[in-house]
């Protein structure tokens, strides 16, 4: 079952922690948006073959390195209505969490 939550996460090279953290919180919510603010790494490529056709993840990719502030604000206009939870792409959010964010 999967809360009504979406999950925005601005990357910027961070590396396989992206996909730690996109690995916690997948399978409870409804949607996973990443907005890329133009890493030069590996992430996305990492992220698109660990999560292929998965359609709970949204890819945006900013053509320029615009902030953290403004990557944000990109990832609420393409989330669902709801709940939103801006997620540090270094933080892992374990299943018990969610009973703390959604209270009956």
């Amino acid at each position: 079952m999967s809360l009504p939550i979406s999950v925005i996460i601005v990357n910027y090279n961070a590396g396989p922690g992206l996909l730690d953290c996109i690995r916690s919180v997948i399978d409870d919510v409804r949607e996973v948006l990443v907005v890329d603010n133009q890493s030069q790494d590996d992430s996305l490529a990492k992220l698109e073959n660990t999560f292929p056709q998965d359609s709970r993840l949204t890819i945006i990719r900013n053509t320029q390195n615009l902030g953290f502030a403004a990557a944000c604000n990109i990832g609420a206009t393409h989330a669902q209505p709801g709940y939103w939870l801006f997620l540090n792409p270094d933080c892992l959010c374990p299943p018990v969490a969610w009973r703390h964010f959604i209270k009956p």
